[in-house]
């Protein structure tokens, strides 16, 4: 199921870089290149995912910053794929595999789009509105069911979540979790 899940909160991110472009571009005459996003999401994923993973090695959590930016910059790759390949590493078995992989694509994917909309803010023409999306179905969990479709302005202000303030997901291991930016053209 995650398998097919996933792909569309991948798609889901893409359509928000895309409608965020489509209303600065509209807004301002300013041309985007909305390609960054996988960019910096890859280069988090190869320097940091797997930095929260317990009981593994260095090298191990090299490893799995590699595959989880393997996994953002190749198109029709499936978390099935990254599962599998993060599954051969040592410390790991399928579930716990399955695990990192939905959590680690989850927190790249978000700082990817951060740094940048944070580059995007950093050049004073707008701020940005943060939107909290599920996946809203039965698996959502008590944490991030209260969240979905919340709104907070401003990309430093934190959501206020059962486990504390939040930037953004992932908010527990396997959250399945995204956040939206929305542009707010001429209020910098």
């Amino acid at each position: 199921m995650l398998a097919e899940i996933l792909p569309l909160l991948s798609d889901g991110a893409t359509e928000a870089a895309l409608f965020s472009a489509e209303a600065i571009e509209g807004a301002t005459g300013l041309g985007i290149d909305w390609t960054l996003i996988n960019t910096a999401a890859a280069r988090w994923a190869t320097d940091y995912a797997g930095k929260l993973v317990k009981g593994i090695t260095k090298t191990t959590r090299g490893n799995v910053g590699q595959h989880v930016a393997e996994f953002v910059e190749t198109p029709g790759m499936t978390i099935g794929d990254l599962r599998q390949k993060l599954a051969t590493l040592p410390a790991f078995n399928d579930n716990r595999a399955r695990m990192v992989a939905v959590t680690e694509v989850t927190r790249s994917y978000f700082a990817g789009n951060m740094a940048t909309v944070r580059t995007y803010e950093n050049e004073g023409l707008f701020t940005w509105e943060k939107r909290w999306s599920t996946v809203n179905d039965g698996l959502v969990c008590q944490i991030c069911r209260p969240l979905h479709r919340k709104k907070v302005a401003g990309l430093d202000t934190p959501f206020e979540t059962l486990v504390g303030p939040l930037q953004g997901p992932p908010a527990h291991p396997s959250c399945r979790c995204a956040i939206s930016f929305i542009p707010v053209i001429g209020e910098s």
